[in-house]
């Protein structure tokens, strides 16, 4: 019993380990509202943090909430929760492992079914999404565990695995409303197996917890969501509106289906298919009812994908992954197990045919249906991680060289049948891992880097002290900004329009206030995001002139008053056609205001710059302060580097041969030197 247990814990422990150091690489989140929606539901319902005003259903929320509970701060939390998606990643695989016993015992308990299990919890997007704190893996590893309880339902007959079907249902739906797909897939099952067999064991088991659950989620949602967004994004009357809009069903539906063959490498298809061959071939009996509770899930959450995203308001809503890979994971375990149990020849006729031929002609009706024109529209990668790799190589998410690259390796992974029984499974999780590395390189990490340094704002309410209520200017509105904000500096944030009066003193906006509140001042801009912490005038104001925490006025001269600066030594390095100088300079706020650089949003004073000019010659060189510095603090990081290049003589015919460095505070020179 030992031996066989320590198949699945193995490939759990690998799947678990790859997806917590892939996890541990990011420093900020980077889905914008979405990520901070959960996080934000998890800090409030741990007691640190205000209601969410999202409306993200809070069942990842609480999820998460044992990671706000062992940790110390929101960005503790945040990778608490990383590390939590790396668990149920784990537990997805043994999920696995459980359901494939469950639908294919021919398998067989050993390496191979752990093989299987590995590959499925190894599936790109699966890997990609433990970095994100969203519902999308945990959805997953519900779903697919909700088959393996259904299979124990149906089987035994037992109330205690009918209670555990109806809870569970509810409990997809907690986590995201696309788990109505799957309550309804478990409803009309319970309402097959009781008409057949005229046992009430089935719907009072399943039904009272599922009631139980919905109820339950029904009062989270009203205690933790709020109405900062529209919260009718999802409900029953916003998606039934789109039933009308046939184009743009009809191009999302193919559209995602190309995507799924894409990713999956065929095997969303391939799976389906086996489902329904052994619902075909099962008797009247439980084996027939579980093989139909994945293909249902499975419709039901596409349906509801479709819908969700059925206006195409961007070009990866016509391919969004996201939805329907939350109910894929039983049709890889399928798809999987074909490539074990098939001889060579019909793995070629039921894999590599079947499953190149559904990605390419997907691809060449979805091709058809979107045109270029609309494949060339605002694009997220993060929404469909499995396609990522193929359309970073590309340029762009063209199908059909998406599809033709997909098929080529389907035709590879078929091939390596000959191999061994074994070989191609471990292609594939081969494939899905080095697919979700490359994401996690090239897309969600380097994102999550460029994102880490915008929290400039939230850092300076915590100096000067975080107020009940922060004004957000709504036409100078920043979602990602606002997540930011909300995670890291938790209080209430009340957007107004124009003509309207902030709930307080402070306001962000990324617009210029001193019109529409005169006399406001400048406390801290973002490092490079156009968003900005205004105080308007007041006792607030009085108090942050003098403690230093305002902005200089834009006069001139008003930041050389707050500043010194001096320029180091330059240092002359020779290269392979001419020279470079490399000059770094020591600035030092004042205790009078922060200090700007160029680059610095929504403030239109005077920066600090360093600039170097070639006497006699137009071009000139200038570099910035990397960020704002605050009072008392220095900076030994503003390096300028000066590149001559004299292979046209220019330097040699100048008047004055030598390479003038001025330090500017404003528009006062601070210190100067120059290069000979």
């Amino acid at each position: 019993m030992t031996r066989r247990l320590g198949w699945p814990l193995a490939a759990a422990s690998v799947v678990g380990s790859l997806q917590f150091v892939l996890g541990r690489q990011m420093l900020t989140p980077i889905v914008m509202g979405d990520e901070y929606g959960y996080l934000g539901a998890a800090l409030y319902l741990g007691g640190e943090a205000p209601p969410t005003g999202v409306p993200y259903h809070p069942g990842t929320g609480l999820l998460y909430l044992p990671a706000v509970w062992l940790t110390d701060g929101p960005l503790a939390a945040y990778h608490g929760a990383l590390a939590t998606n790396a668990v149920v990643g784990a537990l997805l695989t043994i999920a696995a492992w459980w359901v494939c016993g469950q639908l294919f015992p021919g398998v067989g308990d050993g390496g191979g079914r752990a093989l299987v299990a590995a590959a499925t919890g190894l599936y790109t997007s699966f890997v990609g999404y433990t970095s994100v704190a969203e519902s999308e893996v945990p959805f997953a590893a519900l779903e697919l565990a909700l088959v393996g309880v259904f299979a124990n339902a149906l089987r035994q007959g037992r109330i205690l695995w009918w209670a555990l079907a109806g809870l569970g249902s509810a409990a997809t739906y907690t986590l995201h409303p696309r788990g109505a797909g799957v309550i309804a897939a478990g409803v009309i099952v319970v309402v097959i197996v009781a008409a057949r067999t005229r046992d009430l064991r089935a719907p009072i088991g399943f039904g009272l917890p599922l009631a139980l659950g919905l109820v339950a989620t029904r009062l989270l949602i009203r205690d933790v969501s709020g109405t900062l967004y529209s919260p009718d994004h999802y409900d029953s009357g916003s998606l039934a509106g789109r039933i009308t809009e046939v184009g743009g069903l009809l191009t999302t539906a193919v559209g995602q289906y190309f995507y799924l063959n894409a990713a999956t490498l065929g095997l969303v298809t391939v799976g389906l298919v086996a489902l329904v061959r052994n619902l075909r071939a099962g008797e009247a009996s439980g084996q027939r009812y579980l093989t139909a509770f994945p293909i249902l899930a499975f419709a039901g959450v596409y349906a509801f994908s479709i819908l969700a995203n059925g206006k195409a308001e961007r070009t990866d809503h016509l391919l969004y992954g996201r939805y329907i890979e939350g109910a894929i994971a039983p049709l890889l375990v399928a798809g999987l197990a074909v490539l074990v149990t098939s001889d060579p020849l019909i793995v070629h006729r039921r894999y590599v045919v079947v499953g190149a031929g559904a990605t390419l002609t997907a691809a060449v009706c979805f091709y058809g249906l979107a045109g270029p024109e609309q494949l060339r529209g605002l694009y997220n990668g993060a929404m469909v991680l499995g396609i990522e790799p193929f359309k970073r190589r590309i340029g762009w998410p063209d199908p059909l060289l998406i599809g033709a690259a997909a098929a080529v390796l389907i035709a590879v992974v078929g091939a390596t049948r000959r191999l061994g029984r074994f070989v191609p499974i471990a292609v594939v999780a081969l494939i899905f891992a080095a697919f979700g590395i490359k994401n996690s390189r090239g897309l969600l990490v380097p994102i999550s880097a460029a994102l880490a340094p915008e929290r400039a704002i939230p850092e300076a309410l915590a100096r000067i002290g975080v107020p009940p209520c922060i004004g957000l200017d709504r036409t100078a509105f920043s979602l990602f900004h606002y997540g930011v904000y909300r995670l890291l500096a938790p209080t209430r944030y009340e957007s107004f329009g124009p003509g309207e009066t902030p709930c307080g003193d402070l306001i962000v906006s990324g617009a210029e206030l001193d019109a529409a509140f005169p006399g406001a001042r400048l406390v801290m801009p973002e490092y490079r995001g156009l968003q900005g912490l205004w105080v308007q005038p007041g006792a607030l104001a009085d108090r942050l002139a003098q403690e230093g925490h305002l902005f200089p006025a834009t006069s001139p001269g008003a930041l050389a008053a707050v500043a010194t600066g001096r320029i180091d030594a330059p240092v002359v390095r020779p290269t392979a056609d001419g020279t470079v100088i490399e000059v770094t300079l020591r600035v030092t706020a004042g205790a009078g205001a922060p200090l700007p650089g160029a680059l610095t949003p929504a403030w239109a004073g005077d920066p600090v710059l360093v600039e170097a000019t070639l006497p006699g010659l137009p071009e000139e060189v200038t570099s910035s302060l990397p960020r704002t510095l605050l009072p008392g603090e220095r900076s030994g990081v503003i390096t300028l580097r000066v590149p001559l290049h004299d292979r046209s003589g220019r330097l040699r015919r100048a008047a004055a041969p030598g390479v003038r460095i001025r330090l500017l505070i404003g528009d006062t020179v601070a210190a100067e030197t120059t290069v000979s």
